[in-house]
């Protein structure tokens, strides 16, 4: 399902980037090739021009035409040397032209041509009919076929090179390029490909060699063709082969990675949605803002202004005003190190992981003791990988205060992140211990009950939290929890009221609302009722909410590949390319739409397929 807080261990069930990375594991193949399904079905019914070994005749001159007449020809051969000698002014079908066409240097070396016809020239080619270039021809890619086998490349390349000259046809094109792949030429294994394409399309093994090539020579736009050649390898065989998959999803990887890397660098800092930076403070027990010295200066002012900003939820100018109050220097200590605290949280909420560690360092040298900043600091520490860092975080914070329920929350947390239920389950009835009042620590050990393979306890924990003095709980993170523990118990109908429920409560809700179970409703419509109908319409109800929610954006994308919408889902691919925050989010936005685009291209050089295969 769909519960997430990003950035940092929060009230979801999971974060936002964990639920996209386990949908991406779980999705990758069926959206790298979305086609497979309908292949599948209609294997039985399809006709690919191309067999898994290669082979490949569509290009072929009328020399594919006149070969039962060679097979006659060497027959009747034999049989006139069995009865009679072949006069020696007499042509044969192997003989070369006749002198008269050759110039008296050729005639010198007539010997040697029939021999070897590497030596023809043009003029001697062209002069020779089809039948006979073909035959040519043949000889030639066999005398390259044993010198690429003998690693004299140079060798073989002449010889397929006069092969062309005598025959165009892709196998000679291809081979030419492998032995280009072997001198280290993949511009040269680019353009033989492309040539051997041109004649054969359905040519799998030059389309292989020729994504290898592109692969090689890397770019953008490089790894872009290289996925599309890739991408059309493994329809045309039909997902014989695992490995051709696992090439373009590597291929597919490295682009996205190096296209991330570079939007993140050129886009600069911003913040997440509204619901984002509700759900990570409201993963904090609230706690009253600082009080202001008796003759405040303009900096404790803009502090005051910035926490008034905060609370009707104005978060772009709180933003603003925390780091303008930090530059202004407020009077006290404590303004000083709160300052940095709440200009640290947005800039970690801006996927700065670096800046903020350096700014909460800063408010700890003004006030060591400051609680909020050591858990704050913690969270950073995991984005940034340091787990042990991490641990060591909250270790101070309780030596500051044993009971301060938040820190057994958030080291909950980071448990549960890390799999360590056993261990997330002790500290959320710690936090609970020390504060019942909190939902969210009601909510995760529950949770992590689930997780811990309770499943009966887990269940019977929320239907505690349902009731609420005799009244249903007011609380939508309550229903909305419960709901997609449902949904794993595929126990579909009583998911789908909790989301109603959640929806309803959001609905009345003040500032940003959580989405999510809009979302999650869609995810019971396409997996229960097969209705991509309603789930679309309720991904777009969540999306009029929340324009930025990078799950509903992912899942409606993904709806539009089922209804084989491709040119759909592209466009919020591209959306969620726009909005998402981290460059792990990014990179998976990426990667489907870069998968899309390549089906798009193979549907459009193989229209036979798509006809075929019912795709738009």
């Amino acid at each position: 399902m769909s519960s997430t807080i990003s950035n940092s261990p929060s009230p979801a069930t999971t974060t936002t980037i964990s639920r996209l990375t386990d949908f991406v594991k779980s999705n990758r193949r069926a959206l790298l090739i979305s086609l497979s399904i309908a292949i599948a079905a209609t294997a039985g019914t399809i006709y690919l021009s191309s067999s898994s070994n290669n082979s490949t005749n569509s290009s072929s001159s009328s020399c594919s035409k006149t070969s039962k007449k060679k097979k006659d020809s060497k027959k009747s051969k034999k049989n006139r040397k069995k009865n009679t000698t072949t006069p020696q002014n007499q042509k044969s079908d192997h003989q070369l032209p006749p002198s008269s066409q050759l110039s008296s240097s050729q005639k010198s070396e007539e010997d040697d041509q029939e021999d070897d016809p590497i030596n023809f020239t043009k003029e001697v080619i062209e002069s020779l009919p089809e039948e006979t270039r073909c035959r040519y021809a043949f000889i030639l890619k066999t005398n390259g076929n044993k010198a690429y086998q003998a690693k004299n490349y140079q060798r073989a390349i002449e010889y397929y090179s006069k092969a062309i000259e005598c025959e165009q046809k892709a196998v000679y094109y291809s081979n030419r390029a492998a032995c280009y792949t072997y001198l280290n030429d993949p511009e040269a294994v680019v353009k033989d490909c492309t040539e051997a394409l041109r004649l054969d399309k359905h040519y799998i093994k030059a389309l292989n060699r020729r994504a290898s090539a592109r692969e090689l020579l890397g770019g953008e736009e490089n790894l872009f063709l290289a996925l599309c050649d890739f991408t059309a390898c493994v329809i045309l065989d039909e997902f014989k082969t695992d490995h051709k998959g696992e090439t373009a999803d590597r291929v597919m990887k490295r682009y996205a990675g190096e296209k991330a890397k570079s939007i993140i660098k050129e886009r600069g800092p911003r913040l997440p949605s509204n619901m984002i930076i509700r759900a990570y403070l409201d993963a904090f027990r609230q706690k009253p803002k600082p009080s202001l010295p008796p003759e405040p200066n303009q900096a404790d002012n803009t502090l005051m202004m910035a926490y008034d900003a905060l609370a009707n939820f104005d978060y772009n100018h709180a933003c603003s005003l925390f780091h303008e109050a930090v530059e202004q220097v407020p009077s006290t200590t404590e303004l000083r190190a709160h300052g940095y605290l709440m200009k640290a949280t947005f800039l970690f909420l801006m996927s700065q992981p670096q800046a903020a560690l350096e700014d909460f360092n800063r408010a700890l040298e003004e006030k060591p003791d400051l609680i909020q900043a050591w858990i704050r600091k913690a969270s950073v520490n995991m984005e940034l990988g340091s787990l042990e860092t991490a641990m060591n975080d909250f270790a101070e914070a309780l030596k500051i205060d044993v009971n301060d329920p938040d820190v057994y929350y958030h080291r909950g947390q980071v448990y549960n992140v890390t799999e360590q239920h056993h261990l997330s389950i002790e500290d959320y009835r710690r936090s609970i211990d020390l504060d019942p009042s909190f939902i969210f620590s009601h909510v995760q050990l529950a949770v992590a009950t689930y997780k811990n393979g309770d499943v009966p306890k887990a269940m019977q924990m929320f239907k505690e939290y349902m009731v609420v003095d005799g009244h249903e709980t007011s609380s939508p993170e309550v229903h909305n929890y419960y709901g997609e523990l449902l949904f794993a118990e595929q126990k579909f109908d009583e998911a789908l009221k909790r989301f109603d429920s959640a929806i309803q409560l959001e609905e009345n809700r003040t500032g940003p609302k959580n989405v999510l179970p809009w979302v999650n409703k869609a995810l019971v419509y396409a997996t229960a009722q097969s209705d991509v109908a309603k789930a679309t319409e309720s991904c777009m109800k969540a999306l009029e909410i929340d324009s930025n929610c990078e799950v509903a954006i992912q899942h409606l994308a993904q709806f539009k590949l089922q209804s084989n919408e491709i040119k759909e889902a592209l466009k919020w691919y591209e959306k969620g390319i726009e909005v998402a925050m981290t460059e792990l989010g990014l990179s998976q936005f990426i990667q489907f739409h870069v998968a899309a685009m390549a089906q798009l291209v193979f549907m459009e050089n193989y229209p036979e397929f798509a006809a075929r295969l019912g795709l738009q």
